[in-house]
């Protein structure tokens, strides 16, 4: 089964029917006249496009067939379609029970929604192919074992096997506490299932709290159940828990005071207590604990609210000592200590120590710096304490053992390193007591260490150190030689520094450098430098570029030539000469340039393809080169390459510049023959595949080529309005290089009426409509209406009238302005040959008239008289007024055949005379 597309007339009559293509849907219809039409989609049962219609008014300029674009219909899906029904035995079908299509089973929403009909039906439309379930969407309905429903849509519309049986109702009452409703109660359900009539008898209770009654009996029929007695609840109970911090560890001991009650309630292992007997309302709990502080906590508690939150200390005790064991009546005992915040360093407690050093200090939850406090004078004398500052973390539990000590240094070393004199030195590393040194009970200050020993050469005889709080380890002097005092030394350059670099744009993996050494005008030797390792630099006011350096010694008195070379890259210079001296040449520097080789390779090998290179900046310049045996050619970079062979297509292998791909295109010839194998000409031959369309007529050989196809699948149809084709479709698969010769037989099925409308003088009369329309005893039922406009040259043709059939052929009533015609119609009957002169000849009918008058009398009047006009049923105002002059005739302008006329004389100047001339005007030329 394929979708069938239909063209119907402005008055409803169809024109034309086709199929779709297989393979992608593809449709054509031929329109040969202009006008209105209607485009309808008529899709197998089951099958949603959207849109259904689409309306086309064909002038030949600006509508979608005349301008080249397609009018689509989209596939949306196919139906899902199935039934909701009510009791054991499903006998009952329930309306109005909403029903969702769902992707997963997991899925919360559903993509698609219905609502059953009366007869208990439910339908989804436009569902593409896959896997779904369908489920009941009523929250106060239940269905039974089959309320999962899998559904598989493949390629029609899949009719639910299963029902959707509702089994069981909803049932709502009230639970109230004070004369308010009360959320979140458990409520349990006890009670006979009686399978027949889908009805029961329940028992409803609750087991948490203190409700009265106890219980309700009621009994459910086929529809929602409301209680109409309730539920009264008088107490609750609730459950808390401490912990150390919001989500931390519990605290178990703590006390905890509900209401000012009498008893206190010690919390468990899990820091849970539970209170009892709670009115709803606010209520006060109290929280005490050894080290730590609560706030009074205030909640309002309900049966809708009546969790008690998790309960946190906010204060912890932070208790610790300052040691110090100095008798010096300048250090103080009693100290203070700063306690900072984290978060807010300008926040600072202050914390005094007793005699002995000991502090304690109930603190805010949070973290802290603690710093103890030293004098000036005390700093000076040394003294310092260790730590010097304390991160406290009070977050989470009480901290009681902080502890200061007062700081007293070591400092210690050496290890000494010696060279023995010997033609190989060795390190030698010599350790003993004699060697290391130990300063103990150090205050914190800055010294320096010295090591007298001057025949020896030191790293560095001397060592700063500063004591601040920490022990001072493994200073080491390192001798590095002996005093040795030497003479004037003199030195003599045997070789030169020679050094360059080489920048290029990117790193060059073959760079060499050769340099050739002559003297005295004879060349000496050749070096090879390489190849260069290469260096990423940035360079001032331009993007990266690599470093290529090199280094070469030579000679004095040498003349050095230097080449650069790579198999991808040329130089600026190309060679570069250097006179060394008696001093170094340095900074000499090569560019290089990615070299504008390009090789072109056609893959499969194909000789003779035309390979052409144009300019991306000027683009008259170009160059050309033909491919060699081995499919092959040697240009320019920098440029666009285009391929080109005819018969081939040849395709640029992405990524790789100047890289073909080369395709054999196809060839297809389809050929229309009648059933005698006549030439059929004017057949429309439509070809459509992926990314492919093509439709035209077959010329005078009946045959068109289509020349370049890419390997696929093409479906092919012929229209000829006179023939049905034998197959009306075929799909046509084409391979790669391929020839294909397919021949298209159509059967001569209906004929064509061919006339002239033309006025009485010949003139042809463009753009009017004819129509022709079977009497009633035609024997073929299809036998359509058919309609044509006439061609600019007054012609019509009307096809497509069966053989056997009597016609009434004429001009389509309803046209403006256009008059009747002779003859008014025709009666023609189709045997089996087409029709012709069938001509239709328009009346002229007079829409104006002409009038002319004498007037009879004395010539010497003429001159003083006017003939005026006026209309009947309007004698005030003439219609028009013309003057005699010398000649008694007259003549007024054509005038509309709408009314009766008078004429009348009017005297005017000096002469007076009589003129009683009058006649009345109707409707035709007059002569008064």
């Amino acid at each position: 089964m394929r979708p069938l597309v239909q063209l119907f007339s402005r008055n409803g009559h169809l024109k034309y029917e086709t199929e779709c293509a297989p393979n992608n849907g593809y449709y054509m219809i031929p329109v040969y006249a202009k006008g209105a039409y209607k485009l309808k989609v008529d899709p197998p049962p089951g099958w949603e496009f959207e849109p259904k219609t689409a309306d086309l008014l064909v002038d030949g300029e600006t509508d979608a067939c005349t301008l080249g674009k397609d009018i689509n219909f989209k596939f949306k899906g196919f139906f899902v379609v199935g039934q909701v029904c009510n009791g054991a035995n499903c006998k009952d079908n329930v309306q109005d029970v909403e029903v969702g299509l769902f992707k997963q089973v997991s899925d919360e929403k559903p993509f698609l929604i219905s609502k059953t009909d009366e007869s208990g039906r439910y339908t989804f439309r436009g569902v593409s192919s896959g896997k779904y379930v369908v489920k009941l969407l009523n929250n106060d309905l239940c269905a039974s074992e089959s309320q999962i429903i899998q559904v598989l849509v493949s390629d029609s519309t899949f009719s639910v096997s299963s029902d959707l049986v509702i089994s069981s109702f909803s049932t709502e009452g009230l639970i109230v506490n004070k004369g308010r409703g009360v959320s979140g109660a458990i409520i349990s359900l006890h009670g006979e299932y009686l399978p027949e009539i889908l009805s029961a008898t329940y028992i409803v209770d609750d087991v948490k709290f203190d409700i009265k009654p106890q219980n309700i009996d009621f009994r459910i029929t086929d529809s929602i159940f409301h209680l109409q007695e309730t539920f009264e609840i008088e107490g609750f109970s609730s459950t808390g828990s401490v912990t150390w911090s919001k989500n931390g560890k519990p605290i178990q001991g703590s006390k905890v005071q509900f209401d000012n009650r009498p008893t206190e309630i010690m919390t468990d292992a899990n820091g849970l207590f539970k209170i009892t007997k709670i009115e709803p309302g606010t209520h006060k709990i109290v929280v005490k604990l050894k080290d730590a502080e609560f706030e009074p906590l205030s909640v309002n508690l309900d049966l809708k609210n009546h969790k008690i939150p998790e309960i946190s200390p906010s204060k912890f005790n932070l208790c610790g000592k300052i040691n110090i064991d100095v008798d010096n009546k300048k250090i103080l005992k009693q100290r203070k200590l700063l306690l900072s915040t984290i978060a807010k360093k300008s926040e600072i407690i202050s914390i005094t120590t007793d005699q002995q050093g000991f502090f304690c200090k109930m603190v805010d939850v949070g973290k802290y710096d603690l710093e103890p406090q030293i004098l000036i004078e005390e700093k000076k004398m040394g003294f310092s304490l260790v730590p010097a500052s304390l991160l406290v973390d009070l977050t989470n539990a009480p901290k009681l053992d902080v502890n200061f000590q007062q700081f007293k240094a070591q400092v210690s070393g050496v290890n000494l390193y010696k060279h023995e004199l010997s033609s190989n030195p060795s390190k030698t590393n010599l350790i003993g007591e004699e060697l290391r040194f130990l300063f103990d009970g150090l205050p914190n200050a800055d010294f320096i260490v010295e090591i007298e020993a001057d025949t020896y050469c030191w790293k560095a005889k001397t060592l700063q150190v500063t004591v601040n709080n920490t022990n001072i380890q493994n200073l080491v002097f390192e001798q590095n030689g002996f005093l040795l005092s030497i003479g004037k030394i003199q030195l003599l350059a045997l070789k030169h520094k020679v050094e360059g670099f080489i920048s290029a744009d990117e790193k060059i993996d073959d760079l060499r450098v050769y340099i050739r050494t002559s003297k005295n005008g004879f060349e000496d030797s050749i070096a090879t430098l390489g190849p260069l390792v290469s260096e990423l630099k940035d360079v001032i006011n331009q993007s990266s570029v690599f470093v290529h350096s090199f280094e070469y010694f030579s000679m004095s008195h040498q003349t050095l030539s230097l080449v650069p070379k790579s198999q991808s890259h040329l130089f600026n210079p190309r060679e570069l000469q250097v006179d060394i001296q008696e001093s170094c040449a340095l900074n000499l520097s090569f560019k290089a340039e990615k070299g504008k080789f390009l090789n072109i390779y056609v893959n499969p090998v194909l000789e003779g393809v035309a390979v052409t290179l144009t300019s991306k900046i000027d683009s008259a310049l170009h160059f050309s080169n033909w491919t060699n045996s081995e499919g092959r050619c040697r240009s320019f970079d920098d440029l666009v390459v285009q391929a080109i062979k005819s018969g081939h297509l040849l395709t640029e292998v992405e990524g790789k510049f100047g890289h073909f791909n080369a395709y054999k295109l196809s060839e297809l010839t389809l050929k229309a023959l009648d059933g005698h194998k006549n030439i059929l000409a004017g057949v429309l031959l439509s070809l459509s595949g992926k990314n492919y369309r093509s439709n035209n007529l077959t010329g005078d050989n009946g045959s068109i080529t289509f020349v370049g196809l890419s390997p696929g699948e093409y479906f092919v149809k012929p229209i000829l309005k006179e023939y049905n084709f034998d197959p009306p479709t075929q799909i046509v698969k084409i391979e790669e290089g391929s020839t294909l010769f397919v021949d298209l037989t159509g059967k001569r099925v209906a004929f064509s009426c061919v006339g002239l409308v033309r006025h009485l003088a010949g003139q042809p009369v463009p753009n009017v409509e004819i129509e022709a329309f079977p009497e009633k005893n035609c024997r073929h039922s299809q036998a359509a209406h058919e309609e044509a406009v006439t061609s600019e040259d007054g012609i019509y043709k009307i096809r497509g009238l069966l053989p056997g059939c009597r016609y009434i052929l004429q001009l389509k009533p309803g046209q403006n302005n256009v008059p009747k015609t002779i003859p008014s119609r025709y009666i023609i009957e189709v045997v089996n040959e087409d029709l012709a002169e069938k001509d239709l000849i328009l009346k002229s009918e007079f829409t104006t008239m002409e009038i002319a008058g004498r007037v009879i009398g004395d010539g010497s009047l003429f001159q003083h008289i006017k003939v005026a006009l006026y209309k009947e049923d309007n004698l005030d105002t003439p219609v028009c007024t013309i003057s005699l002059q010398t000649s008694s005739l007259f003549f007024f302008p054509a005038l509309p055949l709408d009314n009766k006329y008078k004429a009348a004389f009017v005297l005017h100047g000096t002469t007076t005379a009589t003129v009683t001339s009058q006649a009345v005007l109707r409707k035709t030329c007059t002569e008064i």
